[in-house]
């Protein structure tokens, strides 16, 4: 079984288009995903270190505020078995 053991930095959208551009230049490997209440990009160091760079959706506050209302009734549904997203806002 491999680990999926990573480094996850929040940084500012400015930064985030800096680290993409050099990373790019140096011909490193790198996968974003938009998750919907933030994007994040993925790489991995030479020695193998997974990183992780992460922007807040603009309306990330209000995401949290919805999230934190029903953290508990989509617990009970994700144990349940229903495995459904609960985020309508974004593609899958």
């Amino acid at each position: 079984m491999s680990a999926a053991w990573h480094v996850a930095f929040k940084v500012t959208q400015g930064a985030l288009d800096e680290l993409l551009q050099r990373v790019t230049a140096a011909g490193v490997p790198v996968r974003k995903i938009d998750h919907g209440y933030c994007v994040s990009m993925y790489l991995k160091t030479p020695d193998g270190l997974r990183l992780e760079f992460t922007v807040d959706a603009p309306d990330a506050d209000q995401i949290a505020a919805m999230r934190r209302k029903d953290a508990h009734s989509e617990l009970a549904r994700w144990l349940a078995g229903d495995r459904r997203v609960n985020n309508d806002d974004r593609p899958h």
